[in-house]
């Protein structure tokens, strides 16, 4: 392939490399058949291809030699170009006729002003003709071309020319005038033809382009399509899909054990609790049993992160979310209590039903619950609100949350300076909505205090979601 010039580090286009490499190949096969043409259909000797060339030359220069005179007269006044050529060519003979009054110029060669005399023609192209030799004995090549000066048109005879490599840029340029004609549409037709014919080799790349844009750390079961791919295509796209499920494996293996871990850390927590339960009231109970639930809520935390992204294809349940979540304010009661708080649900009459993972949607809520009832002060009130569409909110009388807080509250592992959770309560929360289709926000409010909305469709995740917690 042709060299490509590019600047470093700059992306290049394997379409147009192969258009301009195409371009240029074919321009240069054209190149070479004009060439091949001219050889084939002009007469076929030596001498007529050397002659016909070099006149190309000559013929420009004499159209800068044919002047007209301050009296009105025209005359062939030889360029210092043309006369070098004419020293340089000792057989090249030439003549000039005006068209305007059919007269002949004097020029260098008398023989050829007679002959060109005796021309009755008006030549509408260049023509070849067969010219006597000086001592007459037999004939050789000649050309008869049509010509314009700034003293009028004119026809020029030559013969006895060879070619120089001189004459190439004239050469060069009189097979370029008639490329356009000759070859213009041809290679107008086929360039059109490149273009649909590497548009539709480069559209597999653009259609595995698009599912490899697709692949997150959700998506690691999902692998590139092979289907219609070109041979050469073949051990990149395998490739890539050997890494992928290579990731999938390292990945389950890292959600398998944390989650592994934290049922082992399960057992010892839940003793540590019951024996704190036994322990006699006093400020020391208070703070290890605030400590043990801290440690409990991080256990469940690094649960649900191993499951996310577990479930496929899990069948989802109808649930009423108002049962759901009087539910989980059931079991968050005691710990309200001991907090000095209490925890209050507003929600309309009827059931309010959405397609759900019960499971996820109960971690996403209480972890909700469990974040206000850390800020909320001794006598607050923790608001839990159930609203149509299916929308749930949790709002407490904490310090709430700065600029910076609501714009990265829902970041993995981001807390405020006094906040003594793990900063993956909220992280969760939003991933949990997100894969049942919906979304988790920060709700502005008057006064003090932080509102966090769940937003879920009625109907579910779309049909490419996947919903995870088991």
């Amino acid at each position: 392939m042709i060299p490509r010039l590019r600047r470093p580090g700059r992306p290049w286009s394997l379409r147009g490399s192969l258009l301009r490499s195409l371009l240029l190949v074919l321009a240069a096969l054209q190149f070479l058949w004009l060439i091949l043409l001219s050889i084939i259909l002009e007469p076929a000797s030596r001498e007529a291809l050397e002659t016909g060339l070099g006149d190309l030359r000559v013929l420009w220069m004499v159209e800068q030699s044919v002047v007209r005179d301050p009296d009105g007269g025209v005359a062939l006044r030889p360029t210092p170009d043309l006369e070098r050529y004419l020293a340089d060519s000792p057989g090249l003979e030439i003549a000039v006729r005006m068209e305007e009054d059919r007269r002949v110029l004097d020029g260098p060669s008398p023989r050829l002003e007679a002959l060109l005399r005796r021309v009755e023609m008006t030549p509408t192209s260049d023509q070849s003709l067969s010219i006597p030799t000086p001592d007459g004995r037999g004939f050789r090549y000649g050309t008869l071309q049509y010509g314009r000066s700034p003293a009028g048109p004119f026809i020029l005879i030559a013969t006895g020319n060879r070619f120089h490599w001189g004459d190439v840029p004239s050469l060069l340029y009189a097979l370029a005038q008639g490329f356009g004609a000759l070859v213009g549409p041809g290679l107008v037709m086929s360039v059109l033809a490149l273009l649909l014919i590497l548009r539709s080799t480069v559209r597999p790349i653009r259609r595995i382009a698009e599912e490899a844009a697709g692949l997150n750390l959700d998506t690691l079961n999902q692998r590139l399509s092979t289907e219609g791919l070109p041979r050469e295509l073949l051990p990149l796209v395998e490739a890539v899909n050997g890494c992928l499920r290579r990731l999938d494996e390292g990945v389950a293996q890292q959600r398998l054990f944390i989650a592994n871990a934290a049922h082992e850390m399960r057992t010892p927590v839940t003793v540590l609790s019951a024996r704190i339960e036994r322990m006699p009231e006093g400020p020391d109970r208070s703070l290890l049993a605030r400590d043990v639930r801290r440690l409990a809520t991080m256990v469940e935390q690094m649960l649900a992160i191993a499951r996310l992204g577990e479930m496929r294809g899990r069948r989802l349940a109808t649930v009423d979310a108002v049962d759901l979540v009087r539910g989980l304010i059931a079991d968050y009661a005691p710990l309200v209590v001991d907090a000095g708080c209490a925890i209050r649900l507003e929600a309309p009459d009827g059931p309010q039903t959405l397609r759900c993972d019960p499971k996820a949607l109960e971690s996403a809520v209480g972890n909700l619950i469990d974040n206000a009832l850390k800020v909320e002060p001794a006598g607050g009130e923790i608001c839990v609100r159930v609203s149509r569409g299916v929308t749930i909110e949790v709002g407490d009388h904490g310090p709430g949350f700065t600029a910076e807080g609501r714009r990265r509250a829902f970041e993995p592992f981001w807390r405020g300076s006094t906040d003594p959770g793990s900063g993956l309560g909220l992280a969760i929360v939003r991933e949990i909505a997100q894969l049942h289709g919906g979304e988790a926000e920060i709700v502005e409010r008057p006064g003090p205090g932080a509102t966090v909305r769940l937003r879920l469709p009625s109907e579910g995740p779309p049909a490419t979601g996947r919903v995870m917690l088991a």
